[in-house]
Parts: structure tokens; sequence; C-alpha cells
């Protein structure tokens, strides 16, 4: 659906499906769901850089025009569903029962790096999806001691490659997740391959990284002791260089 329009109203369904796909919603079920985010939902929609945002929480709505309205179909989306605790201060402090209501957010992230970012950090009681280019993948999340990141997202496609040349040979790796790249490449580091380079499918973009670690260890009384511990660190690219070679 790249470069494709599409409806909002089209894009709340798409994402409420398969955030709730374990329901096993009827069709009947699932227009009834719609309409009731769309009408207890706040939009934000920039047109410059086609970013939207739908919120729960107010009783305004979208209007059928609007929810109707074709829109470039945005690359990246997340959608989370779950139950929010509703502040009541006309019951009783003790004794009273804890109210829940629905809670939702539809948002467009600029890239699948910040897509990725958002899915890490999601609460297991949270149920979510995720469209890339109008349409649901399917992913996995499961924690990780990586530093790096909250859980490790395990996607269910190769969204990452690693290119390198290892003993004179050029060699290509498609992984499913941000920690599998981190550990093939401190395992690249370690064998001496060179010419590492991580790039990112959906966004057809190399990911910048430098490698951190201790060379010398004179702390285990050991002569030439060199560590094996490295840390990979990821490099945000700094807007201050953006464009650096076009001319003035």
């Amino acid at each position: 659906m790249e470069n494709n329009t599409i409806t909002i109203k089209m894009l709340v369904m798409t994402a409420i499906s398969k955030a709730l796909a374990k329901e096993n919603l009827l069709p009947s079920e699932l227009n009834r769901m719609v309409d009731v985010v769309l009408s207890g939902s706040s939009l934000v929609y920039t047109e410059e850089t086609n970013s939207l945002q739908i919120t729960s929480g107010t009783d305004l709505g979208i209007a059928a025009e609007i929810a109707n309205t074709q829109i470039p179909c945005p690359k990246y989306l997340s959608f989370t569903f779950g139950l929010a605790p509703v502040v009541d201060r006309s019951l009783a402090t003790f004794g009273s029962t804890k109210r829940y209501k629905r809670s939702w957010q539809l948002e467009s992230h600029e890239s699948f790096e910040s897509l990725e970012n958002s899915v890490s950090m999601q609460e297991d009681d949270v149920q979510f999806a995720v469209l890339i280019d109008g349409v649901p993948v399917d992913l996995s999340t499961k924690e990780t001691e990586a530093w790096s990141c909250s859980a490790e997202v395990i996607w269910g496609f190769e969204a990452y490659t690693v290119s390198c040349v290892l003993q004179g040979i050029p060699r290509v790796e498609k992984l499913r997740s941000k920690c599998q790249v981190e550990e093939k490449v401190l395992e690249l580091v370690a064998a001496k391959a060179e010419e590492i380079t991580v790039l990112c499918v959906t966004d057809a973009k190399p990911l910048p990284f430098t490698i951190h670690g201790v060379l010398y260890d004179g702390s285990q009384g050991k002569a030439n002791c060199l560590s094996k511990v490295r840390n990979l660190c990821w490099v945000e690219k700094s807007p201050f260089y953006e464009d650096e070679d076009t001319d003035d």
C-alpha cells in the first residue's frame, strides 16, 4: 500500500482487527468497536509530515466526513488498546472499587527505529498492533538483558541485514531483531571482520554504530590482559551534520 491513500476509518478498523485478533470479533462487533473508537477520540493530523495521532479520552469524537477522508497512508503506525484507571473523587476512599475505562492510541512514527522503540516499551497487559504501509505485521516481544532496549522485538519478517567481509569473503545475514543484530555484530568484530554494515530493510538506510570496550585491563594481575568485553552503541544522526554534502 506504499504511496497509496487510505481513510482514517480504515486505518482504525485494520488496527483494531489486528490488536483484538484473539477476541475473534464478528464483523458487526468490529464495526461497533470502530464506532466506539472514532466517537471517543481526538485527532491530530499534520499534512506536511503526514503524521497522525488518534487518542481516547474525549466525547467530541471524529466526524464521519473526517473519518472517511482519504490521506496518504502513513508508513509506520502503532496501535495500543487497554484499560486505564478512572479517577472518581465522588467515591469513598475506603472500600471503594477501582474502576477502569477503555483507553487507546493510534500513532504514526517517522522511522522504523521510532516504531520499534515504541513497541519495546509496551506493557504486558496492553493489546497492540503494528501497521507498515497500512498492512498489519506479526511480531513478538520478550525480556532481554541488553541495556540498549526495554524488550527485544522479534519481527515476523527479516527486518535487518548485516553485511561484512570475513576472511576476504563477502557475507550477508538477515535477522529479525535488533538484539540479534547486536550479537552478530559483536561476533563479527571478535572475528576481525571488515566493512561491517547494518541495514534497516524497511527504511533502506544503514544504521551507524560504534563498538566500545576495554582494550587493556591491568586489574587482573596478568601481563597483556586484553578484555573481550565489548558493547555496541547505535549512533543517532545529529541534525547539525545533515546535508553536509549539499552546496550552499
